[in-house]
């Protein structure tokens, strides 16, 4: 089972490490080939064999791997031969690669939340123009596809494929298909806008131990909060240490800031003065 490091670890190894220039260089990409499969199982033997005492690729070199395919030799930008599936499955191809490599047991990827089936990962997609040319692709290696609406497929992809998928000429980008949670009846648009979905998606941040307050006019002068939580659009547990007095001008205005906070962070606890 690999090693999991964070991102900034590793691009601080590439920086200091000397020995790690030549097996850089080996990456560097070919226009037009398409024979990335081959490629990328050579230089996993190329980076055994520069690696001398090291017999198996740990998590360490499996990440700058993924690095360089995702980001290109330079390690600016998106420029990789394998950008158009986004850093989680280019990683996934690359751990997945290591753990053929090495004969290892069950496939465990570094990324708990990428929905695995078998050897098959979720993969939403997106084609360029409609998507029927994609779903041919996706077909032609392997995988099979759940749904499409318009220019957007779901598919179960092989691990093995990955590569095949990042240099289909009918896809414009991909990504896993992570599991979403909604907080409440009704979720805030700026909750996508943001990206705030993705960040508790890709990375389990949801606001757990956190405490928000909130400062505005009141909170229950109406005396519907109730059913916010029970609706789930507030969480339970909301502490008020002080409502506006007399609820002479109140809105609520602070419990619809509330909503919009529990939808972002739904695992953050609240607390509201009025101000």
């Amino acid at each position: 089972m690999t090693s999991v490091v964070t991102r900034s670890e590793v691009l601080s190894s590439m920086l200091i490490s000397s020995w790690l220039d030549p097996f850089r260089s080996r990456f560097s990409r070919r226009p037009g080939s398409r024979t990335r499969t081959h490629r990328r199982r050579s230089r996993m033997s190329t980076a055994a064999e520069l690696l001398e005492d090291r017999t198996l690729l740990d998590g360490t070199q499996v990440f700058q791997q993924a690095l360089v395919g995702f980001h290109g030799d330079d390690l600016v930008g998106k420029d990789g031969e394998m950008s158009s599936i986004g850093f989680d499955l280019t990683l996934a191809d690359h751990e997945f690669a290591a753990h053929v490599e090495n004969g290892e047991g069950v496939f465990e990827p570094s990324n708990d939340l990428l929905q695995l089936h078998g050897s098959d990962v979720l993969v939403q997609a997106t084609a360029v123009g409609e998507a029927g040319e994609l779903v041919d692709s996706l077909g032609a290696m392997g995988a099979t596809v759940t749904g499409t609406w318009g220019s957007s497929v779901s598919a179960m992809v092989p691990l093995a494929s990955l590569d095949q998928l990042a240099e289909s000429a009918s896809l414009r980008f991909a990504a896993p298909g992570f599991p979403m949670t909604h907080a409440g009846s009704v979720t805030s648009q700026g909750d996508p806008a943001q990206r705030s979905d993705l960040a508790r998606s890709t990375y389990g941040l949801d606001g757990t131990g956190v405490v928000v307050g909130t400062l505005s006019d009141s909170y229950d002068c109406a005396d519907v909060a109730s059913d916010d939580v029970t609706s789930g659009d507030l969480p339970t547990g909301i502490v008020v240490l002080q409502e506006e007095i007399g609820c002479s001008s109140g809105s609520d205005e602070g419990r619809a800031m509330m909503q919009i906070i529990h939808d972002v962070a739904p695992g953050a606890d609240l607390a509201f003065h009025t101000g």
